[in-house]
């Protein structure tokens, strides 16, 4: 997600933009892919259903445990049970926060100029195709890197919430629903209005991801907004969107969708081969 911030104290104005530029594994697998999709590759099951993850020492406490709490909250939709861990395991899950910002005790203590943009991105080794192909079973150490471009001061808005699930859905296999096989039936992709540097993001389609009959929607957690990577610019992207609905079941919202939708939490829960609840 690009590095978009500005100090104003208007909650709505809150966004975020998920990028996969990096020549890195989750750059070349999900920079094309869809919001609602899943790879098709071992990679990314976690065993037992048990995510090992540890903190750099960039994150602070306080978005430590925001964080924590935001994976609880996927605890209670999934079969999926997340471990702090000290050491490396078999498959790791990195956090990390680049940058920093001035104004957190500010935001902490008093909720006031706290951070409106922030951003993400998920990368891992090994590494799969462009277009998503992985030719393996891969059984070796896995090392997943999840970076957040800025702090969240402690604090977690919807918003924000949404961004945290969104860069952890990537780290369970979830996918951009953008690029899903059937994107075309609901949506058309604007190529000339986005920024020339991120249109890697919006193709080519997934053709070896799961959507296990799982309807397409817009609004989804895990699908861009018309604004995101306008190269217009986000304030005038209304004029020039990056992508239109061409399905009246869909509506684009202008930042993609603030939290999982039922249909998200049941990706991740087929993604992962989580056992059917009663």
């Amino acid at each position: 997600m690009e590095a978009l911030y500005l100090v104003i104290l208007v909650a709505s104005t809150s966004a975020f933009e998920c990028d996969f530029r990096e020549k890195t594994f989750l750059e070349e697998l999900l920079q094309s892919s869809d919001r609602s999709g899943s790879m098709d590759t071992d990679l990314f099951i976690w065993p037992d259903h048990t995510v090992y993850y540890m903190f750099q020492d960039s994150v602070s406490d306080e978005d430590r445990e925001v964080i924590a709490d935001t994976m609880k909250k996927i605890e209670e939709k999934t079969c999926l049970d997340f471990r702090e861990t000290r050491r490396r395991r078999r498959k790791t899950l990195v956090i990390r926060t680049e940058g920093s910002y001035p104004y957190c005790p500010a935001c902490y203590w008093f909720g006031i100029l706290c951070p409106s943009k922030n951003g993400g991105s998920v990368r891992t080794t090994p590494w799969c195709s462009k277009d998503f192909y992985c030719p393996y079973v891969f059984q070796g150490t896995t090392t997943m890197s999840l970076r957040f471009n800025l702090p969240f001061c402690g604090r977690l808005d919807k918003r924000f919430e949404g961004l945290v699930l969104h860069e952890l859905f990537h780290a369970l296999g979830i996918i951009h629903t953008q690029s899903r096989p059937d994107r075309d039936d609901y949506v058309r992709v604007n190529m000339e209005s986005v920024k020339a540097a991120h249109r890697s993001n919006y193709g080519p389609k997934c053709r070896h991801c799961h959507t296990f009959g799982l309807p397409y929607e817009c609004d989804s957690v895990m699908h861009y907004g018309y604004k995101d990577f306008a190269s217009i610019g986000r304030m005038m992207a209304w004029f020039a969107p990056t992508m239109t609905s061409v399905d009246s079941s869909c509506y684009i919202t202008p930042d993609g969708g603030e939290l999982p939708t039922s249909v998200d939490w049941a990706m991740v829960n087929r993604a992962q081969r989580c056992p059917e609840r009663p």
